[in-house]
């Protein structure tokens, strides 16, 4: 879990809803003047209270979740919970297998080829072109449905191959927080550090509708005076305080994060559906 996706979720939020967002919107506190106007977003006094029973599973989702990974040319292979070793890259260096199985275009959908808005490669940072037909040099082409990348030329036997693709299909693993929102308002005179907390307080008072992914609720809890600081030199800061409850989802892929392990089976004959464990060496 990191707090730092509240912070994130929030600054996101007033980057794009406040009248007049300042340059400056996150973590960090300025340091000079021309840092100035800075809106700094931090998180105190957080608690882990689970609302009901089952409230850190979470159903599975569908769509497109952008995955990126990297191989160790010289050993692009995974290791399996029992210990057993399997290589990603054929015996050829033509076809790597992704370790997360079937992959999906940028949209969500299946598709029969990739392109390269779906997919992107690299081989020590040059990147490679993405076709739909057989690849040449310095070229590849994917195949979604079986979790396959075909190179046109061998791959070397040392470097980093870099890959970017998007899964279907994830895991998500939930997690309830609250405490406190402070967000202190730093500008360089009376007026204009008055003005943006205004326009801040205006924007997470829209926050609570449903404007920011994971926010269940964010009521105001106090705001301070508007009082001059030493760092930036003589510039003034005034701080307001929210409760807030948020639910953090982070997405888990395959077994560990890695290989795949289960596949999920659904008969084409009824409602019936059910998952066998997959194995190192399962046709």
């Amino acid at each position: 879990m990191s707090l730092s996706r509240v912070v994130s979720a929030l600054a996101t939020h007033l980057g794009a809803d406040m009248a007049s967002p300042p340059a400056l919107i996150g973590g960090g506190l300025p340091v000079e003047s021309a840092d100035l106007p800075t809106v700094t977003i931090s998180v105190s006094d957080v608690q882990n209270q689970l609302t009901a029973i089952g409230a850190s599973p979470a159903p599975t989702r569908r769509g497109a979740l952008p995955v990126g990974q990297s191989f160790d040319l010289a050993d692009p292979s995974v290791t399996f919970p029992d210990g057993e070793v399997v290589d990603l890259l054929s015996s050829n260096r033509l076809s790597l297998h992704f370790p997360y199985g079937p992959v999906v275009a940028a949209d969500g959908t299946g598709v029969a080829t990739l392109g390269p808005a779906d997919i992107s490669v690299a081989i020590d940072g040059g990147p490679l072109a993405v076709v739909a037909g057989d690849p040449g040099p310095g070229e590849v082409q994917a195949q979604p449905q079986l979790g396959i990348v075909n190179f046109g030329v061998e791959l070397p036997a040392a470097g980093t191959l870099s890959v970017s693709f998007f899964v279907g299909e994830w895991e998500v693993h939930t997690s309830r927080y609250q405490g406190d929102v402070i967000v202190d308002v730093s500008a360089d005179a009376f007026t204009s550090a008055n003005d943006v907390s205004l326009d801040v307080e205006a924007s997470l008072g829209r926050a609570e509708a449903g404007a920011v992914p994971g926010l269940r609720y964010l009521r105001p809890v106090a705001i301070g005076s508007v009082a001059p600081v030493e760092i930036p030199a003589n510039s003034r800061r005034r701080s307001l305080l929210y409760r807030f409850d948020f639910e953090l989802e982070e997405p888990v892929l395959g077994s560990g994060g890695g290989v795949v392990g289960l596949v999920a089976v659904e008969s084409i004959y009824g409602a019936e559906s059910f998952d066998i464990p997959v194995t190192a060496g399962t046709p």
